[in-house]
């Protein structure tokens, strides 16, 4: 005979689920670019345009970051609420099932603007570090997904609430991707003003001593 009633187990499911795809948009877009974009960048690029594109970087990172943490804090309060009310109607006990929230690691400090009085850029190894831009994308979307498929499967909150959740998880997919489309766009426009002006600087110099 089937079982009607209260079951901690499919909450503990639930929000299982939304929490891994918590932790799986924040190893791309988090982890994943500090170690594939911003750390291999230290030792290749280091001038003026380098600090000022990272800065505008470091702004926009943490913004995405705060805004994701604050809807996923969101997510859990009323997957728990919906468990809470859920357990309430069947006269059951319920523990708010909690997480861990995960650092930011946006840190663009060793950024410089010179290394020893050395500025420069290597323009190869620049583009190969952001073609990791596309896969992280990748992933990072694919984890919000997994997040509304989470808030879609969780039956003990009302499907009003569910296409709200969905519908802010959408939003919050839409700007990291645009992030990272202007991220890539804006980078490659300061990569070549400053391989222009450094060949520039090279030209003027080979012209004085030949002249």
């Amino acid at each position: 005979m089937a079982m009607t009633g209260y079951n901690p187990e499919e909450v503990r499911q639930s929000i299982g689920g939304a929490i891994n795809a918590y932790k799986a948009y924040n190893g791309a877009m988090n982890a994943g670019m500090q170690i594939q974009f911003v750390k291999p960048m230290e030792s290749v690029w280091y001038g003026e345009h380098a600090v000022r594109i990272f800065g505008i970087y470091k702004s926009s990172m943490d913004n995405l970051y705060t805004e994701f943490n604050k809807l996923f804090a969101y997510i859990v309060n009323v997957m728990n609420e919906g468990g809470k009310e859920w357990a309430k109607s069947t006269e059951s006990v319920y523990n708010n099932i909690n997480y861990d929230v995960i650092p930011n690691a946006c840190d663009v400090s060793e950024i410089k603007l010179d290394i020893a009085g050395v500025k420069g850029i290597d323009i190869q190894r620049a583009r190969q570090i952001i073609t990791c831009f596309p896969r992280l994308t990748e992933e990072a979307t694919g984890a919000l997904n997994s997040l509304n498929n989470a808030i879609n499967r969780c039956g003990f909150i009302g499907s009003n609430q569910q296409e709200s959740l969905t519908s802010l998880v959408n939003e919050v997919s839409k700007k990291t991707q645009d992030f990272v489309t202007n991220l890539n766009r804006e980078l490659n426009e300061y990569m070549n003003r400053t391989t222009e002006e450094y060949n520039q600087v090279a030209q003027a110099n080979v012209n004085r001593f030949t002249s």
